[in-house]
């Protein structure tokens, strides 16, 4: 069932995002706006073992991920991302700790702000949010700080918490946010902090008593590459114009929009015309004409 509603949920994130499309002044190939992106980075874990107070990063593992962006326009895109890595916490005061793997695969919307809200600014720094959906696999087990005996049940293994055996699903919400540095037109880098909320309590292998379920953060650079990047404007035909916008003048000026007249005088002014002149020359003379 929850795989189920993921499917579903993904699918109408996918349906919605393609309607930004619309948004462009013309249509465009799948190439364009089309970023992969590799980075690395640490995964911070948050639940009933994380180490006691603010010391996320005194427990951190390494983290890695793989991404797909599409953006439709200057705004919005979506992406799809694979994150993997190790989970691991101490709890000093109950004398246990966790040691586990997750993968996370998922597709979020993506919104970059600058553009938005700043469409005529230009800066190499630019931030962007994004929100979405993912699916979890993962294997954890709990064991004693002194001993190292583990606590069962182990999820993921055997018994004896080394033994792999098949990975638990979960689902998540990944929220981040990030900021991007272009270093030329197609070439930038990421710098991302984000946190997937979980609807599973066992990722830390200690089903805990508190009404809240585990979640993860991951902080990562990442390396991003653009096929054909999105330009602010549409490009021009060549001669100055944009090719789907047409010179000519209403024939009722009174219905015209002052937007709409501004733009046409400035087509107007900018275009180049071409004006052709023919003359004819009677066979015979024709009495009191000359020509010349």
């Amino acid at each position: 069932m929850k795989r189920k509603l993921l499917l579903f949920g993904l699918a109408l994130m996918t349906l919605n995002m393609l309607n930004f499309s619309t948004m462009n002044a013309q249509s465009s190939k799948l190439s364009d706006g089309l970023s992969v992106k590799i980075g690395g980075g640490l995964t911070t874990f948050y639940g009933e073992l994380s180490g006691t107070g603010l010391t996320p990063l005194k427990y951190a593992k390494a983290g890695f991920s793989g991404t797909v962006i599409k953006m439709f326009n200057n705004v919005f895109g979506i992406q799809a991302q694979y994150t993997g890595g190790h989970l691991y916490s101490v709890r000093d005061d109950i004398s246990q700790y966790f040691n586990g793997f997750i993968n996370e695969v998922g597709l979020s919307a993506r919104m970059e702000l600058l553009p938005m809200l700043a469409p005529s600014a230009t800066s190499r720094i630019s931030p962007y949010l994004r929100a979405g959906l993912a699916t979890n696999l993962f294997r954890t087990a709990r064991r004693d700080i002194d001993t190292n005996t583990i606590y069962l049940p182990a999820y993921g293994f055997e018994n004896d918490g080394i033994s792999k055996v098949g990975n638990v699903s979960a689902l998540s919400i990944p929220l981040a946010a990030g900021l991007t540095y272009n270093i030329a037109d197609n070439i930038a880098l990421e710098l991302e902090q984000s946190l997937s909320i979980t609807n599973s309590d066992i990722l830390d292998a200690f089903p805990g008593t508190e009404n809240f379920n585990d979640m993860f953060g991951f902080t990562q650079l990442g390396l991003k590459y653009t096929i054909n990047p999105i330009k602010k404007s549409v490009t021009d035909s060549g001669n100055g114009l944009n090719a789907n916008k047409s010179t000519k003048t209403p024939r009722n000026k009174n219905k015209r929009t002052s937007k709409d007249k501004k733009q046409n005088d400035e087509d107007i002014k900018y275009a180049e015309t071409n004006v052709f002149v023919e003359s004819i020359i009677p066979d015979k003379p024709i009495s009191g004409k000359t020509f010349e």
